[in-house]
């Protein structure tokens, strides 16, 4: 089963691309919701990126009652423009670590969250 988004560019994109793909990942996933990339908190790795997202109220406010909770990473891949949602039931750091090790083992991507 492919995971690259309809459309998705052939070969190596760049972190603007990447974003704008993460962007059409959260668009829509809660109905009444804006989520918004927090842009300082990307990471960029060798393979990819690393989005975080939260809701807009949540970016503007900092305040917990504006949190949805299983908002976790999300990983676009550098080569084509795939994109994953990682788990929201460890910490960040450890949901990148272990997609870096199944990747690097081959393992197949997460499944995308069905429309």
């Amino acid at each position: 089963m492919t995971t690259t988004p309809p459309g998705a560019p052939q070969g190596p994109i760049t972190r603007e691309r990447a974003a704008q793909v993460a962007r059409e990942a959260i668009a829509g996933l809660k109905e009444g919701t804006e989520f918004v990339l927090d842009e300082e908190r990307t990471i960029e790795k060798d393979w990819g990126w690393v989005f975080s997202f939260c809701t807009k109220a949540y970016l503007q406010s900092r305040s917990p009652m504006d949190i949805v909770p299983g908002t976790g990473p999300l990983v676009v891949e550098k080569a084509d423009g795939d994109f994953s949602f990682l788990s929201t039931s460890v910490p960040p750091g450890v949901a990148v670590a272990e997609y870096e090790r199944r990747r690097a083992e081959g393992v197949a991507r997460p499944p995308k969250p069905k429309s």
